[in-house]
């Protein structure tokens, strides 16, 4: 190798070796904006190295004392005397986690690392005394010692004596309670020490689920507001004057922290040992009913509506007033109305409406029972009582007794020279006419009637007519549509499908007394709807065969959605004879 060749190869060495050791020595510059803070204020944290940096710094060491708030980075090239430099710049926005001298950690950058840094953040002072603080936070709680699952209000306030760009104020939080926002947010402009602030207020109800010692945590505000340092800086630049720095404001990012709250929570008082647990502010109950009379008959259903009204809680809380039914009625609560509100600052009020319809089963003296409602007044801290009295009510029997059928032509028996007129039996009884019969006939007489009403039940036990005849549908007058239709519902509601039939048929025939219904396939028929015949004949094939329990909901609300069709005569003779005969010919 020649010697030029080997000075050459030296230099290319050296030179290689100095930018290395350039490289090595250099570092991760690190600042403060500032190094003394108070509590609830930030800091920005600025690194920056020399060059084009593609690595990002590990910020994971600040998480144990700092919350990171964001990151911003940016590059630098500036000429200087021909030669261009360029800077990587991180700007990264910390609150403190707690008071005291705190350490800002090394932090990596690629393979380069930053030097620690040191930070004092001091107890804040009273911003309402020394209006130094832009933006700081109050909490009020409106009751010091509120009852376990009453309601406790708070209230918030954002005060801030700089314009903010955009931010949010955390709700309250605390173990086993429930949080509930109350009305809409509101703002005004008040001033604390001789300084003007906006204001930005917020109430809340708490609704504490255990006693004992309660921490309802710090609010906290994160949000963005002018940098006036940066706007500061910049000025200047160009004669004196930066003509963008009005159209293009820079802003930072801020988190301020209130101060947290210990409430102390009051277990339930001994005298309130009820089944239920109603702390509140007021309480109102009222009640109406469907029939104000003193009488009801056995089978007419009586519709109670229940009404509560609660100050200071939710309807979620409010108990059942569904009470338990007294011997000799049905009771069928419906679903309960359950709703919410808002009343300014009083906070919340529940409201649960409930109706509950009683259908009597037998006729006589009859107490529906009374309501008591008891509650723990928070405010007078005494235990009250709301009371809805008992109502007493006379049940009479049903109309639909049943009455005899009415007796088909008569047909006349002859024995020897005596004529004999005998009607046709009936369920209630027998009317006999007898006409010259000599006192030595009457055993035959008698013994041809036995005959006859055997062989009468008989023909009713096979067509199924036992279980329908106690309410069969020719006692019912025909005028009487209304009493016919209301058995009707009555029967369908406790799915009675003997019942159904009886009153179908006698709404039936009171509907068209013209031409009244021979049956309840006769009835099925008169009905323009398919739905409403296809029902009709569903219950007459049911009662004709027995089998499972039968739903009467169905048939109940298709002949609700439609009359009954226009009154119009029959022809018997053209269709076949129903599955229910009314009437026995002998």
């Amino acid at each position: 190798m020649r010697r030029g060749q080997f000075l050459l190869f030296v230099g290319l060495l050296l030179i290689l070796l100095t930018m290395a050791l350039s490289t090595a020595q250099a570092a991760v510059d690190a600042s403060l904006d500032r190094q003394v803070i108070r509590e609830g204020e930030t800091v920005q944290l600025t690194l920056e190295v020399e060059g084009q940096s593609n690595s990002q710094p590990d910020t994971s060491p600040l998480e144990r004392d700092f919350d990171l708030l964001g990151t911003s980075s940016s590059s630098q090239l500036s000429i200087i005397n021909g030669r261009a430099n360029t800077r990587t710049r991180w700007a990264i926005t910390l609150s403190p986690k707690r008071m005291g001298e705190l350490e800002i950690p090394s932090l990596p950058v690629g393979t380069q690392q930053s030097p620690t840094l040191k930070l004092k953040v001091e107890k804040a002072s009273a911003p309402a005394l020394d209006g130094r603080a832009d933006i700081f936070i109050e909490s009020e709680a409106l009751s010091t010692k509120p009852y376990v699952q009453a309601q406790l209000l708070l209230r918030i306030r954002l005060f801030h004596g700089v314009d903010i760009s955009e931010g949010s104020l955390s709700d309250p939080s605390a173990e086993q309670v429930l949080v509930q926002r109350i009305g809409k947010d509101r703002r005004f402009t008040t001033y604390r020490g001789g300084r003007k602030y906006q204001v930005f207020e917020r109430l809340y109800a708490l609704f504490p689920q255990s006693s004992g010692q309660m921490e309802i945590a710090a609010p906290v505000f994160d949000g963005q507001v002018p940098d006036r340092r940066r706007q500061r800086s910049r000025s200047g630049r160009i004669f004196g004057n930066d003509p963008f720095g009005d159209l293009f404001p820079t802003t930072k990012k801020v988190r301020v922290r209130g101060k947290s709250l210990a409430i102390e929570v009051r277990p339930q008082p001994e005298a309130a040992s009820g089944k239920y647990w109603l702390p509140a502010t007021a309480v109102e109950m009222s009640e109406s009913w469907s029939d104000e009379g003193d009488e009801i008959r056995v089978g007419d259903p009586l519709t109670r509506t229940l009404s509560l009204t609660v100050r200071g809680l939710t309807a979620a809380q409010l108990p059942d007033l569904t009470e338990i039914s007294p011997a000799g009625v049905n009771s069928y609560p419906d679903k309960a109305e359950l709703t919410t509100e808002t009343e300014g600052d009083k906070g919340v009020i529940g409201r649960r409406q409930q109706k509950i319809a009683y259908i009597p089963t037998r006729p006589g003296s009859l107490e529906l029972p009374g309501v008591v409602v008891e509650w723990w007044d928070v405010e007078n801290d005494r235990l009250e009582r709301r009371v809805l009295p008992a109502r007493r009510l006379q049940v009479v029997p049903a109309t639909d007794t049943p009455i005899a059928a009415e007796p088909p032509a008569d047909e006349s028996v002859t024995s020897g020279s005596l004529p004999l007129s005998l009607s046709s039996p009936s369920p209630a009884g027998v009317s006999t006419v007898v006409s010259g019969a000599a006192p030595g006939y009457w055993p035959w007489i008698a013994a041809l009637f036995a005959l006859a009403w055997l062989i009468t039940l008989l023909l009713w036990w096979r067509s199924g007519s036992s279980v329908d005849q106690s309410i069969e549908p020719d006692s019912v007058p025909a005028a009487d549509s209304a009493a016919a239709r209301k058995r009707f519902r009555t029967a369908c509601g406790r799915n009675d499908p003997s019942g159904a039939r009886a009153a179908l048929i006698a709404w039936g025939r009171a509907e068209w007394s013209k031409a009244p219904p021979s049956g309840l396939d006769d009835v099925a028929e008169r009905f323009e709807d398919v739905e409403v015949r296809e029902l009709i004949l569903q219950l007459d094939h049911h009662l004709y065969g027995g089998g499972d329990s039968w739903d009467g909901t169905r048939l109940l609300s298709a002949v609700k959605k439609l009359p009954l069709a226009k009154p119009h005569v029959i022809d018997n003779s053209s269709r076949l004879p129903p599955l229910y005969p009314n009437k026995s010919h002998f």
